[in-house]
């Protein structure tokens, strides 16, 4: 016989009390079941953390650094004087300090961004570095993500802490150091540098690193094979690899798109495999709303009803496959680890999602 946690008999009691719907407390129990194993193989792989408002701190230093900028601006006249660059950043700045100021007030958590009573943060631990095959994951937020509860982009960097650079889109390199840190990586090396965006130039991970054996070989006449730098070495490719992720709407991100990456000489576009996306795909109708990965803002695609989150985990675990592919071949059982540690987290949006819904109510329907 199955024995759970009373801990968990409770939340699930607690949940349907509450008037959700059969199909919600479902996935309430389902992630309930889950937890102990997620939590189990996450504790294999977990790193020392950094504190809960470590990039909530960034942001709020960020915001200071532009409104000390600007303090002696008062009149909306002089405001208007400002070179356009300098006036986003600044209205961005307000925005953003308003909003932060009230949730500190509302003590709400600054890693999960939602309500004490529903913190997700004990069921979603940060995980380390060891399968993760990017060296650095630069996530541009738009500033209306920022502290937003359905927002899922938060998961990225409570995921991978120490992997991550949060750069707030619309505020100049001269105000955080992370937008700065990721410009360098592309003028200094733009095809090391990932930018996770779906358009007709993306590749597959399997199409990319296909492309730089290609290159390779194209100049193995020409360049020492020992150089440690080369991309397709096969003990730095997990290392040297740098991944952009944009969060917002779609218009939004493709703002920040033609915007920030330049077609050339900029980062290289990647997408989800076939594989992946099929996936998402997989249950139509009604039923669409509880599939797991996607947001609970709804899209009239229902592809790009995925969450960032969900979007980036499956990009890692493509790329994590794909590079374990051409240097070892498909060894099934290492195969096997991989697909249960990137399942593994998987859980943690649908945690964040119900999260968010116990906390905001059903979503909206427009």
């Amino acid at each position: 016989m199955r024995s759970f946690s009373l801990a968990g008999m409770l939340h699930v009691w607690l949940t349907v009390n509450r008037g959700q719907s059969l199909q919600q407390f479902r996935q309430v129990w389902r992630s309930q079941k889950t937890f102990d194993a997620t939590r189990s193989l996450s504790r294999c792989y977990t790193t020392s953390a950094l504190s809960e408002d470590f990039f909530l701190h960034q942001v709020e230093t960020t915001i200071q650094k532009v409104l000390s900028a600007h303090s002696q601006l008062v009149e909306k006249d002089d405001i208007l004087k400002l070179p356009s660059h300098a006036r986003e950043a600044l209205g961005i700045a307000r925005h953003l300090n308003t909003r932060l100021q009230a949730f500190r007030r509302n003590n709400d958590c600054p890693r999960c961004w939602m309500q004490r009573a529903h913190c997700i943060c004990s069921q979603c631990p940060p995980v380390t570095s060891q399968r993760v095959p990017i060296r650095r994951i630069f996530l541009v937020m738009h500033h209306k993500e920022i502290a937003l509860k359905v927002d899922t982009a938060k998961l990225i960097l409570a995921t991978f802490p120490h992997q991550c650079r949060l750069v707030i889109g619309g505020i100049g390199p001269e105000y955080q150091e992370t937008m700065q840190e990721m410009m360098d990586a592309i003028t200094q090396n733009p095809h090391q540098c990932l930018l996770l965006f779906p358009d007709d130039a993306a590749q597959t991970c399997r199409d990319l690193l296909d492309t730089n054996e290609n290159d390779h070989g194209d100049h193995d006449d020409d360049h020492d094979l020992a150089d440690s730098t080369t991309i397709h070495h096969k003990d730095s490719v997990d290392r040297e690899w740098d991944l952009i992720v944009l969060d917002g709407t779609w218009v939004q991100a493709r703002k920040f798109c033609q915007r920030y990456f330049p077609q050339e000489d900029g980062p290289r576009k990647v997408q989800l495999s076939d594989e992946a996306v099929q996936n998402l795909d997989s249950v139509p109708g009604e039923e669409m709303k509880s599939i797991s990965g996607h947001q609970l803002r709804r899209h009239a695609i229902s592809w790009r009803q995925i969450g960032t989150f969900e979007a980036t985990r499956l990009f890692l675990k493509d790329f994590d496959t794909a590079i374990h592919h051409q240097h070892h071949g498909r060894h099934p059982h290492k195969t096997c680890d991989a697909d249960r540690f990137w399942d593994s987290i998987q859980v943690y949006q649908d945690i964040a999602n119900l999260a968010a819904q116990r906390e905001l109510g059903p979503p909206r329907v427009y």
